[in-house]
């Protein structure tokens, strides 16, 4: 957990690339967008996704496919791209949703 925490954004630095269309993640996700307002979107470039976004590279090429049958996935890969690029009261949301899942 304090790899994620403190580790995550040296070793998986981000930056946001053009605007595609994508899945939603960081705080574009649908749960993490009910706590927090922006007025940009960030998503993982889909043809099929449903936004369109700046362009957030995954963990790996298959996220944006994984995450389609997982919605637990989905929420834990969206919370770690909010420690990849967000601010520190939307890191403490998605750090606290990460928790609930991993330490249960």
């Amino acid at each position: 957990m304090e790899f994620l925490e403190f580790g995550l954004s040296y070793v998986f630095p981000l930056q946001p690339g053009p605007i595609v269309t994508g899945v939603p993640t960081a705080h574009s996700h649908p749960f993490y967008k009910d706590h927090f307002s922006s007025s940009l979107d960030y998503v993982w470039k889909d043809e099929n996704g449903g936004i369109r976004g700046l362009a957030i590279e995954p963990l790996h090429k298959g996220v944006p496919r994984a995450i389609l049958t997982d919605d637990v996935l989905y929420k834990l890969l969206a919370g770690v791209d909010i420690l990849r690029i967000g601010r520190i009261r939307e890191k403490k949301l998605a750090l606290e949703q990460i928790k609930k899942v991993i330490l249960q």
